[in-house]
């Protein structure tokens, strides 16, 4: 997993997360165990913070959702080689060899800023990240011959634009202005990737659906916003 990471004074940074840790009481109550801005030491970091209107913002805002090497269950998880620790306490007791694993697998990822979708888990990692654009807005729609450039507003700690190439075409539905999505489906078929507001599409349907994109190819880029 690798995320962008805002501490408790608005520091922003990108790295990998190492371990997760909940509460069945308290849905609020949940952690990362991530390296620190300056890669030294490793921190935990609380997921939500509640701004100053009572909204909800994320501190851990995903980029790559993929937990294949990870132990893990609803108030858990890390990654295989640090299992031997509890998540809660994992920044104070790493070995000081494990502590250099990290260090050096947050070196070593691969981050780009701008990621084309490929695929059943580029399509998987997209919908995870952005919750399955929740509460996601289309605030700009900007076309260029064949291409579409779309901005969404700020939501849950992350600022959303997708880029969608070749033979693109759009229908934001009969009110754009109060169209806010609560869940999407974004699916491959005859050659087009389609993204619509809509839960669990598998097919197209422009007569069914509200809201949708749909192109040869798409990509994106994922930044995290301010937190008020």
């Amino acid at each position: 997993m690798y995320a962008w990471i805002t501490d408790d004074n608005n520091q922003t940074w990108r790295g990998m997360i190492f371990a997760y840790y909940g509460s069945n009481q308290d849905p609020y109550n949940f952690h990362y165990v991530v390296l620190d801005a300056d890669k030294k030491h490793l921190i935990n970091v609380s997921l939500f913070h509640i701004g100053a209107t009572q909204r909800i913002y994320t501190r851990v805002v995903w980029i790559d959702s993929d937990m294949s090497d990870w132990t893990k269950n609803t108030n858990q998880g890390m990654v295989n080689f640090l299992s031997d620790y509890q998540p809660r306490l994992l920044a104070d007791q790493i070995s000081v060899e494990l502590l250099k694993k990290c260090i050096q697998l947050d070196e070593e990822y691969n981050y780009q800023e701008i990621v084309e979708v490929k695929g059943a888990s580029g399509i998987k990692n997209l919908l995870e990240i952005t919750s399955w654009f929740d509460d996601a807005h289309v605030t700009v729609v900007k076309r260029s011959d064949e291409k579409l450039k779309v901005h969404f507003a700020p939501t849950w700690g992350y600022k959303l634009t997708l880029f969608f190439d070749e033979s693109a075409s759009y229908d934001l539905g009969e009110d754009s202005e109060c169209n806010w999505w609560s869940d999407a489906s974004l699916f491959l078929e005859g050659g087009y990737l389609c993204l619509c507001d809509a839960e669990d599409v598998q097919h197209f349907d422009p007569k069914e659906l509200n809201c949708w994109f749909r192109a040869k190819k798409m990509s994106y880029k994922l930044e995290p916003s301010p937190l008020a």
